[in-house]
């Protein structure tokens, strides 16, 4: 894969809450231990992203960041794995904070695999 491939522009990412709430209202919910994930195929040429983690979460702005930070680069690295066009929309759920880069990366790139949204080959 061409490192030109594996940025995340603007494009690739939801930035409007009316994309949000259409995710969340269409789209198919998938369960992990500290993620909501919620997937929702699209007509799009990119997939694209949006991460939600509220102040139940973390308080501080940092913490938060930090969550978020991790997961957009999960995406960024894992997104031409996806099996076809979907956006994707990340809810942290209140103990998200506990997790480390690598237990993130498992949670959500493993319910992604196991509903068959993600390619096996790395």
């Amino acid at each position: 894969m061409p490192l030109s491939k594996l940025t995340l522009s603007s494009n690739r990412r939801l930035k409007k809450r009316r994309e949000y709430l259409e995710i969340q209202a269409d789209g198919k919910k998938l369960y992990s231990k500290q993620f909501l994930i919620i997937v929702k195929k699209s007509e799009r040429t990119d997939s694209r992203i949006g991460v939600t983690v509220t102040k139940k979460v973390d308080k501080r702005a940092v913490g938060r960041n930090r969550i978020k930070r991790r997961i957009k680069e999960i995406f960024r690295l894992n997104q031409f794995r996806l099996n076809g066009i979907f956006d994707i929309l990340i809810i942290a759920r209140h103990d998200a904070h506990s997790c480390n880069y690598h237990d993130m990366e498992r949670q959500i790139l493993g319910t992604l695999k196991a509903k068959g949204y993600l390619k096996d080959t790395p």
